[in-house]
């Protein structure tokens, strides 16, 4: 890598991960216990000896890229779409490349776009906000193509009880996989929502019944509003493509209180009411 990190690939009986030695070296428990997770049997503390000093005797590393994050990583002349699952979608080359974040199997694919296309759109093209919805979705990975100025899209969908809010949750994100893994009830704490924002980058997140988030209805504004705050092209190009947001009334609902806030949901936010 550019700063001259090294990563090793380990594999056992199926089980398969990057590590990266120098931190696997200064303190090894902390990484091996993550091995072990992820299926890897290490045996005694003589064989967890024996590893250690194989990978600090390791020389002669090949350079190549490291993947901290799935969505868009620039290379040295394209762009290439790593999907949550691992599945690399453009071309490295021949450069070897490391995966560094939790893979998920949420965005899998299924079916064929002829039959979604035979099946589903004809019952979707009758409604134009579920089609806007869709196409919402659909532009979610290209966000990041777009200028600087480009924030995540946010789309919030507010209707009451019985409304069939999250039934169009889950219509939205089965583009993207497993409704079941891209749909996320409250409650959500920070450091949860930190690992959902992680896990979506260049893609979608659709956070459902966002009135049931925790710690005050105010701060929880705050914390949604933070998805509009990321550095869609900073060092580490995170970011998010398009947020859906289910709610019983418009967020706007909550914002009088602190002006600041109510400006900026109301220039980040798209809202859409969905009736019975």
């Amino acid at each position: 890598t550019e700063s001259a990190d090294c990563f090793v690939h380990l594999e056992q009986s199926g089980s398969r991960a990057w590590v990266e030695r120098a931190p696997l070296l200064a303190s090894p428990k902390p990484v091996l216990d993550k091995l072990c997770m992820k299926g890897f049997v290490l045996g005694s503390a003589k064989n967890k000896r024996e590893l250690l000093e194989k990978l600090a005797a390791l020389s002669n590393f090949a350079p190549g890229y490291v993947i901290k994050h799935p969505g868009w990583h620039q290379l040295d002349r394209s762009s290439v779409y790593v999907r949550p699952d691992g599945t690399l979608l453009g071309d490295f080359g021949n450069s070897p490349h490391a995966l560094m974040f939790e893979t998920t199997s949420h965005a899998q694919s299924s079916g064929k776009r002829k039959e979604w296309a035979r099946g589903v759109f004809p019952l979707m093209k009758k409604h134009p906000m579920l089609m806007f919805l869709l196409v919402s979705v659909c532009a979610a990975p290209v966000l990041n193509l777009l200028p600087r100025s480009t924030k995540p899209l946010i789309i919030e969908i507010v209707g009451g009880s019985q409304a069939g809010k999250t039934i169009l949750a889950n219509i939205l994100a089965s583009v993207f996989g497993k409704p079941e893994d891209i749909c996320h009830s409250a409650p959500i704490t920070q450091k949860g929502l930190d690992y959902l924002k992680k896990r979506a980058t260049h893609g979608l997140l659709v956070l459902d019944n966002s009135e049931r988030l925790p710690n005050g209805i105010l701060n929880d504004l705050r914390l949604i509003d933070d998805l509009s705050e990321d550095d869609r092209f900073g060092a580490n190009n995170v970011g998010l493509g398009t947020v859906i947001i289910t709610s019983t009334k418009p967020l706007m609902d909550y914002a009088p209180s602190d002006p600041r806030l109510a400006k900026r949901v109301s220039s980040n936010f798209i809202s859409l009411k969905l009736e019975k």
